[in-house]
């Protein structure tokens, strides 16, 4: 019996070194930013351990290794292991709907979590003023996917929209009551301000979540937006400067300081500032193409590695393979070996710029591009704005923005037939496109006289967004023409009112995280 204890000590003692070094490596990955390897110690530990510690630390690497998908699958794991653990339905809350865009699962764990603190403050008296920072993070999640949902809704009437809204909106100064020290639950709560259009109250909230945290751009994103629906477009452009002194590569601000530029009636300057975002796309693209030369080592360490063990973690519900547990890298990595492609094309002095491989980065290309065309119609040099479309389209030809500014371009050239059947082409990419819909509608109007398809199209836009002034002004024109002006008087004049409240981007463009 003696010597079963020894055995049994020695084994405990075996495990505990064990455990030791996959935590000092566990450490150094994370230190180095080697999320891959990461991934593959934990996958291991699986093999052994199946409790809720392992899995939400599997979980947690895979989410710093963007692997979105295959973490919330993890994360549901320990919440089947652990169904009443508020950080890992929190943790399943962000990543739905900062990474994977599962608006009805954020709020379903969102509310999940609520429900736990709830049951657990209960249990304890606590008050509000002693509530856990997590309540707040609960309901923040909340408050995100409730205003989120109230956006995706795409038919429906807007007493719906609102409801949503107002629920929101409590949420988040539900989550301002348990921690009013948050600047994020502050920010939040001055975004849903501005979405509902009262913007003083948006500006008020905003300036207290700046003063807590300078450090995020989307504070300033929203503060210089809230100006320019007050339609004070100057001041706007100041504190975009003052944003930008502190953020100088940051993509939202640099396209908002041009989109101001262009309100201001000022496109050569707006001109400039497109060449300076290039600029600083370029920069981007060439320290991408060094963490891919870095990935290519990384990838080698990895199979060689590979090849000294052959050990592989199973899970209840399926294998994670060391093929997956790199996704991210991997694609960086095979990047390398394709040839790179640089597009030797100048139009009006705008920098070559490096054809982009990754689908966000080319995204990204597109809309810098499309961008730069609008300076181009303000100065009435269609051929450059042609040119800008053309090379958006080059990297999306289905893009329907790209298909969008190539019916502004015929239409600015007077091609209106054109320009009917382009609009007509991006709504058949996407049948949802606001601003598509709202210029074919006007051609339908002006162009072609067919007064009950502009006006379908009017209201099918109104319906999908009621804030939108363009949409209620065109409306207006078009009731006139059917000599209606009891109905072109409230359209008239809802434009009006909602015009002096327009932001120069739309409100729901800036990013709230949770």
């Amino acid at each position: 019996a003696e010597e079963v204890r020894t055995e049994l000590s020695l084994q405990e003692h075996e495990d505990e070194r064990d455990t030791t070094i996959v935590d000092s490596q566990c450490l150094g990955y994370t230190r180095a930013g080697d999320y891959a390897s990461l991934v593959k110690t934990f996958e291991r530990q699986l093999a052994t351990f199946q409790d809720t510690r392992t899995w939400f630390q599997f979980a947690l690497s895979l989410y710093c290794a963007k692997q979105y998908s295959q973490a919330l699958i993890a994360l549901k794991e320990c919440n089947t292991i652990d169904p009443n653990n508020p950080s890992v339905l929190l943790l399943c809350a962000r990543v739905c709907y900062n990474h994977l865009g599962l608006i009805e699962d954020c709020i379903t764990y969102s509310r999940q979590a609520v429900l736990t603190m709830d049951a657990v403050e209960r249990s304890t008296n606590t008050t509000d003023a002693c509530k856990h920072p997590l309540h707040a993070r609960a309901l923040i999640g909340l408050g995100a996917g409730l205003s989120g949902r109230a956006e995706s809704l795409q038919k429906g009437n807007s007493r719906d929209r609102k409801e949503l809204h107002r629920e929101a909106l409590e949420a988040f100064l539900g989550a301002y009551a348990c921690d009013p020290n948050d600047w994020n639950v502050l920010f939040a709560i001055s975004l849903e301000y501005a979405k509902i259009r009262d913007i003083k109250k948006a500006m008020s909230w905003a300036t207290q979540a700046l003063k807590l945290n300078r450090d995020n751009p989307e504070i300033w994103r929203l503060i210089i937006l809230l100006w320019t629906s007050e339609a004070k477009i100057e001041k706007a452009l100041d504190i975009c400067q003052l944003a930008l002194s502190e953020h100088p590569e940051n993509n939202e601000l640099l396209h908002l300081r041009v989109k101001l530029l262009l309100c201001e009636g000022r496109p050569h300057q707006a001109l400039k500032a497109v060449k300076e975002l290039m600029i600083v796309y370029n920069r981007r693209m060439e320290r991408l193409d060094m963490r891919c030369e870095g990935i290519d080592c990384l990838a080698r360490s990895v199979h060689s590695s590979s090849q000294r063990t052959s050990s592989v973690a199973r899970s209840k519900k399926g294998t994670f393979s060391r093929t997956k547990s790199i996704g991210h890298f991997a694609e960086l990595s095979d990047l390398r070996s394709q040839p790179s492609d640089t597009h030797q094309l100048t139009i009006s002095g705008l920098p070559t710029i490096v054809t982009p491989v990754l689908n966000s980065e080319r995204a990204y290309a597109v809309r810098m591009w499309l961008q730069a065309a609008e300076p181009f119609l303000a100065l009435d040099e269609v051929q450059s704005a042609l040119g800008c479309v053309q090379e958006a389209r080059r990297l999306d030809p289905s893009s329907p923005d790209a298909l969008f500014f190539l019916g502004k371009v015929e239409e600015h050239s007077g091609n209106l037939d054109t320009a009917i059947d382009v609009y007509s082409r991006a709504l058949r990419v996407d049948d949802h496109h606001e601003r598509a819909k709202i210029s074919l509608a006007r051609l339908c109007h002006t162009h072609r006289n067919d007064l009950t398809l502009a006006e379908n199209y009017l209201t099918t836009v109104i319906r999908n967004n009621s804030n939108s002034h363009e949409a209620w002004n065109a409306l207006g024109h078009v009731f006139k023409s059917k000599k209606d002006p009891a109905k072109a008087s409230e359209c008239f004049a809802l434009a009006l009112k909602l015009q002096n409240t327009a932001p120069a981007l739309p409100f729901e463009m800036v990013e709230l995280k949770i």
